[in-house]
């Protein structure tokens, strides 16, 4: 059907999938799988896969960096430095060509290319939880709400706004894939 939508088939925010289930739909596994390749650095991010690449940011004597490995033999193809982020609390998502990285402080992104990883744009905002991208469309949660980002361009075009305990009892009955509908709905109607 052509009204799938893309990142489907890819590993593409924290927790994985569009519903941030954690999981794919597998046949069941009869043996343990092969270990096809290692990455012998530190790790300090989720890694998130779109097509052949699998993006995680690795500590480098306490910098950080976003590196984009080959998803078949885990060669390095691309790096590009972050800096250092103390708590260690990067959170990525893919789109496309994009690989967004947040910190609290901040939200870039990443142009993918063959041999480079290019900062596309960044948005100074901070940010509280992970990403959720859909249909082109980045929502995250910033101090007040939640904000919705055209992940192409990083313009912020809306969001949700919530006073007092509303924002606690929001997250607790939604996740961010809940809301990135929600707000690519507003964003369709506007």
């Amino acid at each position: 059907p052509g009204d799938l939508d893309p990142a489907a088939g890819y590993w593409n925010q924290d927790r994985g999938d569009g519903a941030a289930t954690g999981g794919v739909e597998v046949a069941p596994m009869l043996t343990l799988p092969e270990e096809l390749w290692r990455l012998e650095r530190t790790v300090v991010s989720d890694p998130v896969v779109w097509g052949p690449r699998v993006f995680v940011v690795v500590d480098q004597r306490g910098k950080q960096e976003l590196v984009a490995l080959d998803v078949e033999t885990g060669e390095e193809l691309a790096s590009a430095k972050l800096g250092r982020l103390e708590d260690g609390a990067w959170r990525l998502a893919c789109w496309q060509d994009k690989v967004i990285v947040l910190d609290r402080e901040q939200v870039r992104a990443y142009r993918s290319t063959d041999s480079k990883l290019r900062k596309a744009w960044t948005l100074k905002v901070p940010t509280r939880s992970e990403a959720a991208v859909d249909d082109g469309l980045l929502v995250v949660q910033g101090e007040e709400g939640m904000l919705l980002i055209d992940a192409e361009k990083g313009d912020r075009i809306g969001g949700l706004v919530f006073r007092g305990d509303a924002i606690s009892e929001h997250r607790a009955r939604r996740s961010p894939a809940t809301l990135t509908r929600l707000l690519t709905d507003i964003a369709r109607a506007n």
